[in-house]
Parts: C-alpha cells; sequence; structure tokens
C-alpha cells in the first residue's frame, strides 16, 4: 500500500517544492493552484501541484531564456 498522502500542507508544499510561502499563496491567490480548505488547514492535493508544476513554463538551457512549451 502507497503510502504517500493525497494532499500536502502549504509548509509540506514549500519544503517539498521549494516556493516560498509567499510566493505560494500568491499563486493560489492568482488560481494557478487550486488550494482547499479543511478548517483552518489549506490543503493541495499531489495531483493539483503535480499538474500546476508541469504547467510552467520550461527553461531553454542552451540561450537561459524561459519559453512555454
Amino acid at each position: 500500500m502507497n503510502k504517500e498522502t493525497i494532499a500536502l500542507s502549504i509548509d509540506e508544499v514549500v519544503k517539498q517544492t521549494g516556493i516560498s510561502r509567499r510566493t505560494l499563496y500568491y499563486t493560489i491567490a492568482r488560481g494557478d493552484l487550486v488550494a482547499r480548505k479543511m478548517g483552518a488547514r489549506t490543503l493541495i492535493l499531489r495531483s493539483e501541484l503535480q499538474e500546476f508544476l508541469e504547467r510552467l513554463p520550461r527553461m531553454d538551457i542552451a540561450s537561459n531564456n524561459h519559453h512555454a512549451a
């Protein structure tokens, strides 16, 4: 059985991705990342986080420029 949790707290997302709390909350406020509330806790589904990260533009290593994939 997979012991990986289905949802992550803000702190867990920060630790696992390196995205700052401020940027994370800004991203949620803009609607780019869906968050859920359970009482006072803010949770992000792993699947939502994965989809968000996959939508980020790829980095062009050769020219060190960013472009949309």
